[in-house]
């Protein structure tokens, strides 16, 4: 029984560590609009860092680094779960040019990683990301 009850211990623990979330990076496009109003960023986080960037097509208008804390991780990663990302169907629009897009890049300790994208152009939801991205979003903004 012991023997059982070890082998499942570290079972689960390996399983676990599989699944550990190692980078985090979210990426908003603006529309297409005059370089004075166009704003893209990039959020990107990890158990050690966590670095902000935004742009106008490429300008680099802000770019921030800053220490990650155990506490901030953890509520990210927290985040990242209560937002039940997933991939949908894909939305592909008709035409539509001009819309604002997100990704959203996550990778796990087994180097497995996934992409997923969301836009909004025309009035339409494009892309195949699902879930509420807003949760992550926000834990990623908050800053300790």
């Amino acid at each position: 029984m012991r023997l059982i009850l070890l082998f499942l211990l570290i079972t689960n623990t390996s399983f676990t560590q599989k699944k550990e979330i190692h980078f985090i990076q979210y990426r908003f496009v603006d529309a297409s609009v005059p370089p004075e109003y166009h704003r893209s960023y990039t959020i990107t986080a990890t158990e050690h860092d966590w670095h902000y960037t935004v742009d106008s097509y490429g300008t680099i208008i802000s770019d921030t680094t800053q220490k990650m804390t155990e506490v901030w991780w953890q509520e990210i990663k927290l985040a990242y779960k209560k937002a039940k990302l997933r991939k949908g169907k894909e939305n592909k629009g008709k035409g539509c040019t001009g819309g604002t897009q997100v990704t959203i890049e996550i990778r796990f300790a087994t180097n497995k990683q996934f992409r997923l994208t969301e836009g909004y152009c025309g009035g339409r939801n494009l892309g195949n990301l699902r879930g509420n991205t807003a949760v992550l979003k926000a834990a990623l903004l908050r800053k300790d």
